[in-house]
């Protein structure tokens, strides 16, 4: 799975008009996360068509970069995302960042990015 991640100066109205940039360009947005650092807003979304996102957020003017996420799925119950945050520091894999894409009754579907992404699928193969 790709997600797109926007960097631009935080401001109000800042996820409207990316929001707004996508809807538009009839690109479905999926999942979102926004976080500050600073003066900085950084945007992390998936979305139905990342090449046609990306381009139209370009195109208005946003800073976009574009890069792999593992996609896993987890239990909904107690503990269970310690489980693959452990697995995953075991091996001496940090994890850069994680969302939550969709929240089932049984299991959530996580979008994860981590420092060694290789190994990491293969450490969580069966979470997949």
């Amino acid at each position: 799975m790709k997600q797109l991640v926007v960097v631009a100066v935080d401001k109000v109205g800042l996820l409207a008009r990316v929001a707004r940039v996508l809807a538009k360009a009839k690109v479905n947005i999926e999942s979102v996360s926004c976080e500050t650092a600073g003066k900085q807003a950084i945007i992390r979304i998936v979305v139905s068509s990342e090449v046609k996102a990306s381009s139209v957020l370009k195109k208005a003017g946003f800073e976009v970069v574009s890069s792999d996420a593992l996609v896993v799925k987890i239990a909904n119950k107690l503990g269970a995302l310690a489980e693959v945050a452990e697995a995953l520091s075991r091996k001496k894999i940090n994890i850069e960042n994680v969302h939550l894409v969709h929240k089932g009754a049984r299991e959530g579907i996580f979008a994860i990015k981590t420092s060694k992404q290789e190994q990491a699928m293969r450490l969580l193969k069966k979470w997949f």
